[in-house]
């Protein structure tokens, strides 16, 4: 290699044309050798803080999913046992924060109660929807129920029956909703704890099987209480009361408003009766208070046994599962759980040599 080297020189020195190529550093393989490494350490340099950046990611990306495995079960038994009451502890905690809303989502997800939150101002919406419908169709409803019940009242006079019938009715059209609104608030607390329970348990499928029916079976008992709870508030809702004090000021707030002020009716293209007029105002006065009643009964029902009772029941029924005769096998591990655990470990171990060995080798250009 030494001869071929020196040949090489001397070829380029004696050389007419070509010895221009050697003085100016461009021939000979000591200064190609020399002009390489130059460049190659010039895009190391450039690849460094990329190459730092996936190391940090894949760091990041394997610790996370190794604090979704967790420990592996330990073999001492009580130390077993410690371990399960430690499970469980966790993931009642996490329904603890549920319930007060404060459990961590992160970046992109969105905490339970906000998203039952939503849905209950779509709730108060339908209800607002409901009252301008009413007020839509309110002359035509009270005419038809006046030409075809009025009694021996005088004009002017409300009948009662005209007016309870049309609020029983409005009101009685609200209740599908409500149902509805039970299910979807249902569904979104259920989706919650089903990722909850796979997120602490999805290593330990005879602690995922031994949570599933108490799971099912809290959720469609207070489901069935909730469900009652709200057929028994529309039944009430057909009693149609309201204390004296609140309904007479809804009622001057009512007959205040320009909407259905004395003007109103003399500009309306069709004459209004006496009857027509003083019932609007009442219907008015009456619907108000029935929407802020359900916009916040509703929710208060589906929060205390759908959030509350059904959530506090969970955790206890967790709790009982520690002192199961069986508790010792809920805690056996997939085999393939273990494996990945160990993988992770070992991938770990290599991120971090590699992130060492780049600090320490860093070259200049």
């Amino acid at each position: 290699l030494t001869k071929a080297l020196e040949k090489e020189r001397m070829f380029f020195e004696d050389h007419t044309h070509f010895r221009i190529f050697l003085d100016e550093g461009k021939a000979s393989i000591p200064h190609l050798s020399e002009r390489l490494t130059k460049e190659l350490v010039s895009h190391i340099n450039r690849s460094l803080p990329q190459l730092e950046k996936q190391i940090k990611e894949k760091l990041e990306k394997t610790s996370t999913e190794l604090r979704m495995l967790g420990d592996g079960v330990p073999q001492d038994e009580t130390e077993r046992d410690n371990f399960l009451i430690e499970k469980i502890s966790r993931f009642n905690q996490v329904l603890t924060d549920i319930v007060s809303a404060e459990e961590d989502v992160g970046d992109t997800e969105t905490r339970v109660f906000t998203k039952i939150r939503r849905e209950f101002s779509n709730w108060k919406t339908e209800l607002n929807k409901k009252a301008t419908q009413l007020q839509e169709h309110l002359r035509d409803e009270v005419e038809e129920y006046t030409r075809i019940h009025r009694g021996k009242e005088l004009p002017g006079f409300v009948s009662y029956r005209t007016f309870q019938n049309i609020v029983r009715r409005h009101v009685e059209d609200l209740e599908e909703p409500a149902m509805n609104l039970l299910q979807t608030t249902t569904d979104i607390i259920s989706i919650a704890v089903n990722k909850t329970t796979s997120s602490f348990f999805e290593a330990y499928p005879n602690l995922m099987r031994a949570a599933k029916d108490p799971l099912e079976d809290l959720r469609e008992l207070e489901y069935e209480r909730a469900e009652e709870r709200l057929r028994s508030q529309f039944k009430m809702e057909k009693i149609v009361y309201s204390e004296d004090g609140i309904y007479s000021r809804q009622l001057e707030a009512a007959k205040s408003r320009p909407e259905y002020s004395d003007v109103f009716w003399k500009r309306s293209l069709k004459v209004i009766n006496a009857d027509v007029r003083e019932t609007a105002h009442h219907l008015n006065a009456y619907f108000t208070i029935t929407s802020d009643r359900l916009a916040n009964q509703v929710p208060l029902i589906l929060l205390y046994h759908m959030m509350e009772q059904y959530l506090v029941n969970v955790k206890t029924a967790m709790l009982g599962m520690i002192r199961h005769k069986d508790a010792g096998s809920f805690i056996q591990e997939k085999s393939d759980i273990a494996k990945k655990r160990e993988y992770l470990l070992k991938r770990m171990e290599r991120l971090r040599k590699a992130r060492q060995v780049l600090a320490k080798s860093v070259p200049s250009a």
